[in-house]
């Protein structure tokens, strides 16, 4: 999350060799404002086709004092919660 945009860096997978390697691999920078609701409507959109038996889970590590975001949260809040993410 940055710039106001959000961005997925690694692929949905079981194996977190794979995904901590890419983490380590990223040039992240902390530019800009961060949108937590578009980071949570593209988790909501991303798992929303994952099976009921499997795992929807998401993990946030956000440390801004604001967020900018371009709608209300509250509904993207709401959308996870329906969503069983």
């Amino acid at each position: 999350m940055r710039n106001g945009c959000c961005e997925r860096l690694t692929e949905l997978s079981g194996s977190p060799e794979s995904q901590i390697r890419r983490l380590e691999a990223a040039q992240l920078g902390a530019e800009g404002a961060a949108s937590l609701q578009n980071a949570l409507d593209m988790s909501v959109a991303s798992l929303r086709n994952i099976p009921p038996y499997g795992h929807r889970e998401v993990l946030i590590l956000f440390a801004a004092l604001s967020t900018c975001d371009p709608g209300s949260i509250f509904d993207s809040i709401k959308a996870v919660k329906e969503a069983k993410v």
